[in-house]
């Protein structure tokens, strides 16, 4: 499996920001049965838009904050075996509330602790992941 994800923010004041963030996540398979080789691709693409909110700057190396983001997944699968292949896309809409903190060292380069929420509208029951991440945030 591999993934991406990148996010860009738009400071609004000292406590609101405007959030983009996109990612992605990629996986192959193949499977020799009987003869026959079967072969599945599968991605999923999100796109979301929305607005972070910081803690008021009690200590600037140190700093709190949630977000609430909106947005779409497109979900796509192709298969193929014994010469036959198909396949299938859809886009779905999302919804993703999470929440973490940034913590520097009084430069650029810092770590980011998140953990998140995330609901895909999917027709009929929907999904709902969770999310735990731990990164390096880099200013720029």
């Amino acid at each position: 499996v591999r993934t991406f994800s990148r996010s860009q923010m738009l400071d609004v004041t000292d406590v609101v920001s405007i959030v983009g963030d996109i990612g992605g996540t990629y996986k192959s398979d193949s499977l020799t049965e009987g003869g026959v080789t079967f072969d599945a691709n599968f991605k999923i693409h999100i796109f979301q838009a929305g607005a972070r909110f910081r803690a008021p700057m009690v200590n600037p190396n140190v700093v709190p904050f949630g977000q609430v983001l909106f947005g779409g997944a497109k979900s796509t699968i192709k298969f193929s075996a014994a010469g036959v292949s198909d396949s299938d896309s859809e886009t779905d809409g999302v919804m993703s509330v999470s929440g973490g903190v940034d913590v520097t060292g009084g430069s650029k380069v810092g770590v980011r602790v998140m953990a998140g929420w995330l609901r895909v509208f999917e027709e009929g029951e929907g999904t709902n992941a969770f999310s735990f991440s731990i990164g390096a945030k880099i200013g720029f």
